[in-house]
């Protein structure tokens, strides 16, 4: 159990000992990228991005998050 910003953060661990990825909600994928939630609902309404959907419950895998936002990082250097 980590003291984060956000809370109290769970470090899972799957039968052999590793960590495991973080999860998160929509709602607190949102807060994370201080983006809305209807974006985050549209874009798996959209299946435009990896999740998970336990029942009704839906899943970000934090390497969603941390790829979404590598791949939104624009270079000034290479504008002409």
């Amino acid at each position: 159990m980590v003291l984060t910003e956000e809370g109290l953060s769970f470090t899972a661990k799957d039968r052999k000992g590793n960590d495991m990825e973080n999860l998160y909600t929509i709602p607190e994928a949102a807060k994370k990228t201080r983006m809305s939630q209807a974006w985050w609902r549209m874009k798996v309404y959209q299946k435009k991005l990896r999740f998970l959907r336990i029942g009704r419950r839906v899943l970000i895998p934090e390497s969603t998050i941390t790829s979404l936002l590598a791949e939104s990082v624009i270079d000034l250097r290479q504008s002409s």
